[in-house]
């Protein structure tokens, strides 16, 4: 077992999946089970909130309750990112993994003992694949986000200094933290997605909250990678500052044309298909980051991949279910 602690922030009500009609209300137990199988120690990071009905179920996993939630801002009292890096310092372990809690990790011992060998200034990234079927093993790969970080504690304080305030489950977090790695110099290493395992649902998504975190994100995103010198970048963070630049002038481009705001302005609107348009170009901007400067997979090794990992989630599954 790898000296790791896994952080992410558990909902009070534990999450549930439905797929090939059948309903798995252990699907949160599961994916929790397969953190502490690969990492041994599991924490949440959960609004205070939350705190007196989590304090009443018998947990088995460590909560680090905070201030800080969207409440003002979402009907959930998402926490913040910060906080989730915050609990990740207080941590013993080398190794911090960060993940969304309706993750399961798939992973083999030859992808344990990578983890267990990484170093300061490398952190470990991967895409999730979705899984539409387990029992016709269909499956793909989400190339729009970023799932599965593994840092060193080390480097925790120099993601601290750069941090902004994102809230974690929000969208853009996943942006936000990629962006941290880089400009802090963090050498990214490439997970394949058949490890990082998640069931498909349909997503409550407002397009007007990710278009106006949107907005918020590159220029927090530029402010941060302008801080280094071109000279101490690497390739990806040259990469990045040069999209980053490129969108944060349409958005500057475009409001100053509407005479809508300012370079000094944050930006609320809303979100009809010219706001988004630069937005767009920033996440494939990434997704091409992802695959043509860290290596990341847009398509599976081996089909027998996804019938072997959608067997063993299905079996996990119906075992939880049997045993209890």
């Amino acid at each position: 077992m790898l000296s790791c602690t896994f952080i992410s922030s558990i909902p009070p009500a534990p999450i549930k999946r439905t797929i090939d009609n059948q309903t798995f209300i252990n699907y949160q137990a599961v994916c929790t089970d397969s953190w502490r199988r690969v990492c041994g120690r599991v924490r949440s990071v959960n609004s205070l909130q939350e705190k007196q009905y989590l304090e009443s179920r018998s947990l088995n996993y460590n909560v680090d309750f905070v201030y800080r939630n969207s409440l003002l801002h979402c009907s959930k009292p998402l926490v913040c990112l910060r906080d989730i890096l915050l609990s990740a310092k207080m941590s013993e372990s080398p190794i911090i993994a960060i993940a969304n809690a309706d993750i399961y990790m798939n992973m083999p011992d030859s992808v344990r003992e990578l983890i267990s060998l990484l170093q300061p200034g490398e952190a470990i990234v991967g895409r999730r694949t979705n899984i539409h079927s387990l029992q016709e093993k269909r499956a793909s790969i989400y190339r729009l986000g970023f799932d599965l970080f593994i840092i060193h504690s080390s480097d925790i304080d120099k993601l601290l200094r750069h941090s902004n305030n994102l809230y974690f489950g929000d969208p853009w977090w996943d942006y936000d933290l990629l962006t941290n790695l880089i400009a802090s110099g963090i050498q990214i290493r490439p997970l394949k997605p058949i490890h990082v395992l998640h069931l498909s649902h349909q997503h409550a998504f407002s397009k007007d909250r990710w278009a106006d975190i949107g907005f918020n994100s590159i220029q927090d995103m530029r402010n941060l990678i302008n801080q280094i010198p071109h000279s101490r970048m690497s390739q990806e963070g040259l990469t990045l500052s040069k999209l980053i630049e490129r969108v944060h002038s349409q958005i500057i481009n475009f409001f100053t044309t509407q005479d809508a705001c300012n370079s000094g302005s944050a930006f609320q609107l809303s979100s009809d298909e010219h706001h988004v348009k630069p937005l767009r170009e920033f996440a494939h901007g990434l997704i091409d980051l992802g695959e043509n400067v860290l290596g990341l997979q847009n398509e599976f090794d081996d089909s027998s991949d996804i019938t072997t990992a959608c067997s063993l989630l299905l079996d996990r599954l119906c075992n939880s279910l049997s045993s209890h």
